[in-house]
């Protein structure tokens, strides 16, 4: 199962453009996929729901007795893992309709429990709006990024993996503060209303504001030139 949650973690990373140190929480979060483990959960417990119908060709196993010797225990055997056992060996395709999806809201409720807040807006996150998906995939990836603070358009992120190239993590603008996801929305060269919660809640504005720095420190590149 390691193996295969390492698999997903690099899958996940790929897909988000986020860096490599990126806490894996956050591509679940990005991403709304389940843990490998928390997802052959789900699909174990929805099994067993449809093996209770009598009509499903596994229901016979639902009864079978617990062998005598020692053997690894099948779904059939333990309800170890299982989200929601069924209540009965015969129900109708309703009730395991509905119990399937009771399975599915206990598995994401679950694991949005065990992902901690936030570092920059110091809360759980909100659902990111779906205006995202009429974005470019650069400003995509670049909001995933900024949303963990880890992000080569940021130098405190490049102070920190190369300090030798980039010897200072401070703003190349207003020299002031650290450079980092926080102080896009605030310094004092590039003034908005928008501020870092907004990276999630209205990603086309928070685009349009990168796009603006961009551009500042390109300026401010060739100036130096």
């Amino acid at each position: 199962m390691q193996k295969l949650q390492t698999v997903q973690n690099t899958a996940l990373q790929v897909a988000t453009g986020c860096a490599a140190d990126t806490n894996m929480n956050h591509f679940h979060q990005e991403t709304k996929v389940l843990l490998s483990k928390d997802h052959c959960n789900l699909h174990t417990s929805n099994l067993k729901q449809k093996a209770a119908s009598s009509n499903h060709p596994l229901n016979k196993l639902m009864d079978h007795r617990k062998p005598a010797r020692n053997m690894k225990e099948s779904l059939f055997l333990s309800n170890k893992n299982i989200i929601n056992p069924p209540k009965s060996n015969n129900l109708n395709d309703t009730e395991i309709n509905q119990n399937i999806k009771v399975n599915h809201s206990l598995a994401v409720t679950n694991h949005k429990c065990t992902i901690p807040e936030n570092k920059i807006l110091e809360m759980q996150v909100p659902e990111i709006h779906h205006s995202e998906e009429t974005l470019t995939r650069y400003h995509r990836r670049l909001l995933s990024q900024l949303r963990t603070n880890k992000s080569p358009f940021l130098l405190s992120y490049l102070h920190k993996i190369n300090p030798s190239e980039h010897p200072s993590p401070l703003c190349p603008l207003c020299s002031d503060q650290t450079h980092d996801t926080i102080h896009l929305f605030q310094c004092i060269q590039i003034q908005t209303t928008l501020t870092p919660i907004d990276l999630w809640n209205n990603p086309c504005k928070a685009a349009e504001l990168l796009d603006t720095w961009r551009r500042a420190l390109e300026e401010r590149s060739q100036g130096r030139r």
